[in-house]
């Protein structure tokens, strides 16, 4: 069993191989502590010295306070060094800021040269403090959340000071993240692995492991009534309302993909809780204008969506086969004669999507990927 004592000794190895010092006006070496139980948001503190050992043994003391009163025994620790600093006046950063999609800022930010104040890039992007809100497309500082998340992090609400003249730091870092097996990861700092774990090589050891955590995850999402938890918006902690049933359908899919690897009771238990309410709930029989029986997934807005038909083809074909089970025969052919009658015989083209009310038209054309669904979801279905 490892101890905190070790996590934070561990990380230390592999921060005094790779951090340097930063140039004035800025301190030498700053570091970031991020600590977590495992299931709350990491509580993030910040050192910085002269020296790379006094700003550890002051960050390392905090955190391992920290650690002993919130996570006993059970500590997710990450380990942030500042690489490199670009400083700008603020209105250079908010012109900047109009080219950068919301909550997709690359980057940490200091409001002083001592960074006193200072903010991950996760911490950031969690707290919604470049966010203006659902109807502005881009970052832009959002000063009210600067205040409500400092307050929580410093004890004082501190709203930046925009005037176009005054400066801001925006800085990289790089880092390690050591979980309770006290194993060091290192982390991309920069490029599109960024805040990544760096894997070398992905052997089947690793991949498997991805996909049996993957796959538990996901079979928690599924509640007792087959609907899963379609996910939350992470800054404010609140569950998203709306449900996208082809999602629904490609998620049970993925879970019937994996639980054919991993095996597992719990696996299939919510595999079989997710087919009864699709099947039961979200797709729906018609009688087609030329007398057959056809079935269609109906989605958000009493839409049909061709690729709907298509991964549901796949989560049911899968599970059959899989199993042995023929229960789902049935309704694989009239879903199948559902893709079937949405192509053109002379010309091959499959409409995208239908009123679910009357099946009339409502878009021939959304999305490229419905067709090759719907060629991958035909193909399972006649193999």
């Amino acid at each position: 069993m490892y101890t905190f004592a070790d996590q934070l000794e561990a990380c230390l190895d592999r921060v005094l191989t790779h951090c340097t010092g930063l140039p004035a006006p800025h301190p030498a070496f700053v570091l970031f502590f991020s600590v977590s139980d495992g299931r709350r948001r990491a509580h993030v503190l910040h050192a910085r010295a002269a020296t790379l050992e006094d700003a550890w043994r002051d960050g390392a003391a905090r955190a391992a306070a920290w650690a002993a009163q919130n996570a006993p025994g059970r500590a997710w620790l990450r380990v942030d060094w500042v690489d490199a600093v670009d400083t700008v006046g603020w209105k250079a950063f908010n012109d900047g800021l109009a080219q950068v999609k919301r909550n997709y800022f690359r980057g940490g930010i200091a409001l002083d040269d001592a960074f006193d104040v200072a903010f991950l890039e996760q911490e950031i992007n969690a707290n919604a403090m470049l966010y203006g809100g659902a109807q502005v497309s881009h970052a832009v500082v959002n000063a009210h959340n600067f205040a409500v998340y400092s307050q929580a992090r410093f004890g004082t609400a501190l709203r930046p000071d925009l005037a176009p003249d005054r400066r801001v730091h925006l800085f990289t870092t790089g880092a390690v993240f050591c979980g309770e097996d006290g194993v060091v990861h290192d982390i991309a700092g920069r490029g599109f692995d960024a805040g990544r774990r760096v894997v070398e090589r992905l052997d089947q050891h690793a991949v498997h492991a991805l996909v049996d955590s993957g796959a538990r995850f996901l079979a928690r999402q599924v509640q007792p009534g087959g609907r899963f938890v379609y996910g939350y918006f992470p800054c404010f902690d609140r569950p998203i309302p709306t449900y996208n049933t082809l999602r629904h359908a490609s998620s049970t899919y993925a879970l019937v993909e994996a639980w054919e690897l991993t095996g597992g009771d719990a696996l299939r238990q919510a595999i079989e809780t997710s087919l009864a309410y699709l099947a039961g709930s979200l797709i729906r029989h018609y009688t087609l204008p030329d007398g057959r029986r056809a079935a269609f997934l109906v989605d958000t807005g009493e839409e049909i969506k061709l690729g709907g038909n298509a991964v549901c083809l796949l989560a049911f074909v899968k599970y059959s086969e899989v199993t042995g089970s023929r229960d789902w025969l049935p309704l694989l052919e009239e879903l199948a004669t559902g893709i079937a009658w949405l192509q053109d015989p002379a010309t091959g083209r499959l409409t995208h999507v239908l009123n679910a009310g009357d099946l009339s038209v409502k878009e021939p054309f959304r999305i490229i990927y419905y067709d090759g669904e719907a060629a991958f979801g035909s193909c399972a279905s006649t193999a």
